[in-house]
C-alpha cells in the first residue's frame, strides 16, 4: 500500500515538473510575439521609406536633366527619354507616379516622360479609370504644355476603341474651339482611328478651310472618324464626300478607304451594295486622274463584292490611253484584279500586253531605269512584266509565283 502511494506521489511530482519545463519556452515565445510584430512593422515602414527615397531621387535626376534640356522638338524629347531611361524604367506605375505626372512644379518635359511611362508600362498598379483620368485631365488642361497635351491625346487612341471614357474625352477636345491647332491635330488622329459619334462636330471639322498641312490632317481625320461612327448620318456624309470630291483627291480616297473597311463586313456589304456599287463602277471609268488611287480602290472593292459588271471596265485599263485605257499602274492593277476575278475573257488582252511590252510607251521609264543600272534584261526582266506574267498564269490555272501577285491578300 505504501509503495503504491509513493508511486502515485512520484508520478504527480514528475507531471508537475514536466509541465513547468514545457511552460517556460511557451511562455517565452508568447511574451516575445508583440516585439516580433513590432519589428515587422518597423521593417515594412523602413522599406516603404527606402522606396519613397529612391523614387524622389530618380525623379530629381530626371527633372534636372529635363530642366537642362532647352530644345523642345520630338527628336530632343526622344533623346531626353534615352538619357533618363535607366531611372524611368525602374519607376512603378502607381499612385505616386500619377501624382508626379500632375505636379506643375516639375519641368513639363518631366511630366511628358512620366505620362509616356504610364502609357507604355507593362505592369500597372493603378486602375484603368485612374490612367484614363490622367490623360483626360492633361488633354483638357489649358495651362499644360502643348506637347504634353498632344501626348495625352495620343495615349487615348487605343483605349478609345473600347473605353467610353476615352472616347468622351476625345469628343470633348474635338469640340473645343480654343484647342491649339497642333493639339487638335493629335486629337483628330486619335479620333480618326477610334471614331466618335458626334457627326455635327466631325462635319464642322471636315469643312474647315485648310490653310496648312496640319489643317488638312485635321479634316481628313474627321472623315476617317465618320467611318468609325455609329451614327446613321455618317454613312450619308461619306457618300456625299465621294460624290462631291474629285477622284484621287485626299477626300475622295479617304472616304473610299472608310467605305472599304465597312465593305469587309458581309452584313454591312448587303446594306451598302445598292448605294456603293454604282458609284464604284462610275469611278472605274475615271481617266482624269493620273495616279489612279480611287480607280484601284474602286476595282478592289467591287472584287470583294464579286460584282462582275466591273470586269469589262477593268479590261479597258489594259488598253492604251488612246483606246480609253489606263497608265502603267492601271495595267498592273487590272492584271491583279482580273486574275482574282478569274475573268477568262481577259486572257487575250493580258497576253497582248505581254507581247507588246517592249514597245509599249507606258514602259519607257522602266526600261531607262533598268538600263541606267546596267540591267539589259528588258522586257522580261522588268518587274511589271513579271507581275503581269504571273497574274496571267494564275488566271489560266497554272502554277504561279505568289510573291508577285498581291491579291487576294491585300485588297480592301
Amino acid at each position: 500500500m505504501i509503495c503504491r502511494l509513493e508511486r502515485v506521489f512520484i508520478e504527480k511530482i514528475f507531471s508537475t515538473i514536466l509541465l513547468l519545463v514545457l511552460s517556460v519556452p511557451l511562455g517565452y515565445a508568447a511574451s516575445k510575439t508583440p516585439n516580433i510584430l513590432k519589428s515587422s512593422e518597423t521593417l515594412t515602414n523602413l522599406e516603404q521609406q527606402q522606396k519613397a527615397d529612391r523614387f524622389r531621387n530618380r525623379l530629381q535626376r530626371i527633372n534636372s536633366l529635363a530642366v537642362s534640356e532647352k530644345k523642345e522638338t520630338q527628336e530632343d524629347l526622344a533623346e531626353l527619354g534615352s538619357k533618363t531611361q535607366n531611372d524611368i524604367k525602374d519607376i512603378d506605375v502607381d499612385q505616386d507616379l500619377l501624382n508626379a505626372a500632375r505636379d506643375k512644379s516639375l519641368d513639363w518635359k518631366t511630366r511628358y516622360l512620366l505620362i509616356e511611362h504610364v502609357n507604355v508600362g507593362s505592369t500597372k498598379k493603378i486602375t484603368k479609370d485612374k490612367e484614363l483620368t490622367l490623360y483626360s485631365d492633361a488633354l483638357s488642361d489649358t495651362q499644360e504644355h502643348n506637347e504634353v497635351r498632344k501626348l495625352a491625346a495620343q495615349s487615348l487612341m487605343e483605349p478609345a476603341r473600347t473605353e467610353p471614357k476615352a472616347r468622351a474625352a476625345l469628343a470633348k477636345a474635338a469640340k473645343d474651339k480654343t484647342m491649339p491647332a497642333d493639339v487638335l491635330w493629335s486629337v483628330m488622329v486619335s479620333v480618326g482611328s477610334s471614331g466618335i459619334d458626334d457627326v455635327d462636330t466631325l462635319t464642322g471639322l471636315m469643312n474647315r478651310e485648310p490653310k496648312t498641312n496640319n489643317d488638312i490632317g485635321i479634316n481628313l481625320n474627321a472623315v476617317r472618324a465618320l467611318g468609325q461612327s455609329k451614327d446613321p448620318r455618317a454613312l450619308g456624309m461619306l457618300f456625299k464626300i465621294l460624290d462631291e470630291s474629285k477622284p484621287d483627291s485626299f477626300f475622295n480616297v479617304t472616304a473610299l478607304e472608310q467605305l472599304g473597311w465597312m465593305n469587309k463586313d458581309p452584313e454591312k456589304q448587303k446594306e451598302l451594295r445598292p448605294m456603293l456599287a454604282p458609284r464604284l463602277l462610275k469611278l472605274l471609268d475615271d481617266r482624269g486622274s493620273h495616279i489612279g488611287a480611287s480607280r484601284q480602290m474602286a476595282g478592289r472593292m467591287l472584287l470583294r463584292m464579286r460584282e462582275r459588271k466591273a470586269i469589262p471596265q477593268v479590261i479597258k485599263w489594259l488598253k492604251h490611253k488612246e483606246e480609253g485605257g489606263g497608265y502603267a499602274g492601271d495595267v498592273i492593277w487590272a492584271a491583279d484584279i482580273l486574275a482574282e476575278f478569274q475573268a477568262k475573257e481577259a486572257i487575250p488582252e493580258i497576253q497582248k500586253v505581254l507581247d507588246n511590252f517592249a514597245t509599249d510607251s507606258r514602259q519607257v521609264a522602266a526600261k531607262r531605269v533598268m538600263e541606267a543600272h546596267g540591267d539589259h534584261t528588258f522586257p522580261k526582266g522588268a518587274h511589271d512584266y513579271i507581275v503581269i506574267q504571273e497574274c496571267l498564269k494564275k488566271l489560266k490555272g497554272e502554277p504561279y509565283d505568289k510573291k508577285y501577285v498581291s491579291l487576294p491578300w491585300n485588297y480592301e
